[in-house]
């Protein structure tokens, strides 16, 4: 889960990754990663729940828990995967949320979520979110040095995992099948930034002296 946001003119993302405390050693054989370690380093945002499985509802009650602490969170990009279990847990913990289905649609109360394509197919509806778009966006900003990523070895990790393919026209995306192991953590990254130049966040005057987050789950 990565956040986004605009401060003195630079991006800054961070990102929480979660693990199972089940099975963590042999996940860790089995990637050539230590999680067990990085679970264990508080300086390492990795957090191993207990179990086997990581229940939706836990994600939900981070991403609310961002929010209650002040944090002005403008919209959630998502995986259109799976995405109703989430919302069906979020109701379970009494968070609202809403999927934005276009800019003519009505807004109702609580936290918008946003689809955020994966393929290398270029959406050119309004205002729409895709990962070609978004990976340029995050390669636009680190060669103009305009952001700062959190430090974290599990980040290193699936960037270095991580394999992009193009089409015909020079249209990225990440392509999982051939990643050499996990690239979740650049996967919500590239989310979260290109939600954080999205034009729902200009609209909504965002301006560079608080802390509004576009936050990719």
């Amino acid at each position: 889960m990565s956040a986004c946001w605009r401060k003195d003119l630079k991006l800054y993302v961070k990102t929480w990754y979660f693990t199972t405390r089940a099975g963590i050693h042999d996940r860790a054989r089995d990637d050539n990663a230590p999680y067990d370690k990085w679970a264990d380093d508080p300086a390492v945002t990795l957090e191993a729940v207990p179990g086997a499985t990581i229940d939706y509802e836990f994600v939900a009650a981070k991403v609310k828990a961002l929010i209650d602490t002040g944090h002005d969170v403008r919209f959630l990009t998502f995986d259109p995967a799976k995405i109703g279990d989430f919302i069906d847990a979020c109701g379970r913990i009494d968070f609202p949320v809403w999927k934005f289905e276009g800019p003519d649609e009505p807004q109702v109360d609580g936290l918008k979520l946003v689809s955020h394509g994966q393929g290398t197919r270029i959406v050119f509806r309004e205002r729409a979110l895709c990962m070609p778009k978004s990976i340029e966006q995050l390669e636009d900003a680190i060669l103009d040095g305009d952001i700062v990523i959190d430090k974290s070895p599990v980040t290193t990790m699936c960037a270095s995992n991580a394999i992009i393919v193009s089409d015909a026209m020079n249209n990225r995306a990440f392509d999982k099948k051939r990643s050499r192991g996990r690239i979740d953590g650049m996967v919500s990254i590239v989310q979260s930034v290109g939600a954080a130049n999205a034009e729902f966040v200009g609209d909504a005057g965002m301006d560079d002296y608080f802390k509004h987050l576009a936050v990719a789950q």
